[in-house]
């Protein structure tokens, strides 16, 4: 009997270490390996519409605040193209929309690399969910798994479904034991809004639409001052925020099948939204609420939880060095994005004291071509905003591929019923803008009043042109020798010369052709 009790003990011991040194061999092997890369985006979600961003609206993004919580949150992030197509190619290939050729709705030129195409080399598996028609051309990105917009995710605006792709990926990847760069793309919060008058139109026709779990209304929301505060604007905005809450339950639904996978521990997430909010003074602009983004990275026991950087004006064209940094992978392809990785860790040298942003051209080149070619730059600091476009002469419009819809018609409404003097100036200073303006955020975090003029400014705004100035020539941007210039003539030149461009579909359609979609590995 004791001889029993002996060998059991004696296996039961052995059974014990053997499972402790697979476990230290797993943690050992976890360690060692590259680290896997979630890349999490939304669509149109301006910088302070999250909770964890200030946003007053009850538990509007929890799930962001989530990862917000659990990592470290930039409060100064810009994008460097307020438009899907650009602002998409720039967080990928990590250089300025002139530096990759994307400057539009149009592929990359095939000579720039793309951050997949130095992953795969690198033996990740890569993965995208949505948005992939803005990721162009196809052949340029070896993807391994393949999820489509329309056709799996439900035009990207189903939680459901992000879960569903996402689990299966993170399963398939486990199996390869490889690492993984899967980019989830939500196409929340763009139009058309979760419950709003595009969508009821829709349901009158008989169309099935995606549903939403919360309808945000009108009273929960306070306009910003440059919306004309009459019938409709607000529940246009409420909403916007409808869609803003179903895009946290995608990022959540993501979020989740990455925790049930049991890869989180050796997973740098990073968060970021394409750019600011489908409205006037926004989207398709160089205006900080066009540009300005919430971007967070959580990364469990690399990053410090809770952690807000406050100082530092980060961009989307820093993201691919800091994911290559973060996954020990060398490479001879320059960028115009410099590594975050020493302000994760504190160790900056120098503070980023500039962002800057620049806009080309909008989609809808068929039906309304004379609206497409709109030439912008701008620098942004904590304190001040100096834009410049190009485009303005006082006669040409500013109008967008989303103008038709509500607010648009909220200006009139307010002109025509109120005699509203304020949004008549509003509504014609948006669609003809000037060729420079100057923004104290300190003073003015809305932009209302442009200071190109004043007087008391003027020493800071040749600082401030200056300085775009020595970028535009630093980043090879054709622009620099027409601001340089600074007159009237030289910004037609530079329109023209832009317009031209814009014109070209032949490129388009050649280089998407020569460049079609390769499934790598056949993970789908």
């Amino acid at each position: 009997m004791k001889t029993l009790f002996k060998n059991a003990c004696v296996c039961f011991t052995a059974t014990v270490f053997s499972m402790l040194s697979l476990q230290q061999t797993q943690a050992q092997s976890t360690k060692n390996s590259k680290p896997n890369i979630l890349f999490i985006t939304v669509d149109d979600m301006n910088w302070d519409s999250p909770g964890c961003y200030g946003n007053t609206i009850d538990s509007i993004t929890p799930n962001i605040d989530k990862l917000a919580a659990g990592g470290l949150k930039f409060d100064q992030a810009y994008i460097q193209a307020a438009s899907c197509n650009p602002s998409r190619m720039s967080l990928i290939t990590g250089l300025y929309p002139h530096n990759n050729a994307a400057e539009g709705f149009e592929p990359i030129d095939p000579k720039v690399t793309t951050l997949t195409e130095i992953l795969h080399k690198n033996g990740y598996l890569n993965g995208v969910m949505g948005k992939e028609d803005h990721l162009l051309p196809h052949g340029k990105f070896y993807w391994d798994y393949y999820i489509r917009t329309n056709e799996e995710l439900s035009k990207g605006r189903s939680p459901q479904m992000y879960y569903k792709y996402a689990k299966a990926f993170f399963e398939k990847t486990k199996e390869s034991k490889k690492p993984f760069f899967l980019m989830a793309n939500s196409n929340d919060p763009h139009r058309p809004f979760a419950g709003g008058e595009i969508e009821q139109h829709k349901i009158k026709q008989g169309k099935v639409l995606n549903g939403f779990s919360r309808r945000i209304t009108a009273d929960e929301v306070t306009l910003p001052p440059f919306f004309p505060d009459v019938p409709g604007q607000k529940e246009e905005y409420a909403s916007y925020f409808t869609s803003v809450h179903r895009a946290d339950e995608s990022v959540g639904a993501v979020m989740k099948a990455l925790e049930e996978s049991g890869l989180e521990e050796n997973t740098l997430v990073l968060f970021i939204s394409d750019h600011g909010m489908p409205f006037s003074f926004a989207k398709e602009t160089c205006m900080p609420n066009g540009t300005r983004v919430p971007f967070i990275m959580k990364w469990n026991g690399k990053i410090k939880s809770g952690s807000v950087e406050k100082d530092n004006l980060v961009m989307g064209i820093d993201i691919v060095p800091t994911i290559l940094e973060v996954a020990g992978i060398a490479t001879d392809v320059e960028f115009d994005g410099k590594s975050l990785w020493d302000i994760v860790e504190g160790t900056e040298k120098e503070t980023r004291e500039y962002a800057f942003s620049e806009f080309h051209e909008t989609g809808g080149y068929d039906w309304h071509p004379e609206y497409v070619t709109k030439p912008t730059r701008a620098i942004h600091s904590k304190r001040y905003s100096y834009i410049v476009n190009f485009w303005s002469n006082g006669e040409r419009t500013n109008k967008g591929s989303w103008a038709e819809d509500g607010w648009f018609r909220h200006y009139v409404t307010d002109v025509m019923l109120n005699g509203n003097k304020e949004s008549l100036d509003r509504y014609y200073f948006f669609f003809h803008r000037v060729p420079e303006e100057f923004y104290d955020l300190e003073k003015d975090p809305d932009c209302m009043n442009n200071l190109i003029d004043d007087p008391n400014y003027q020493e800071i705004i040749a600082s401030y042109k200056n300085k775009l100035i020595d970028h535009l020539k630093e980043t090879n941007d054709p622009a620099y020798k027409y601001l340089k210039k600074g007159t009237p003539e030289a910004f037609e030149e530079f329109y023209q010369y832009q317009y031209k461009k814009s014109k070209d579909r032949e490129r388009i359609t050649r280089i998407n052709k020569q460049w079609p979609l390769q499934i790598a590995s056949g993970l789908n």
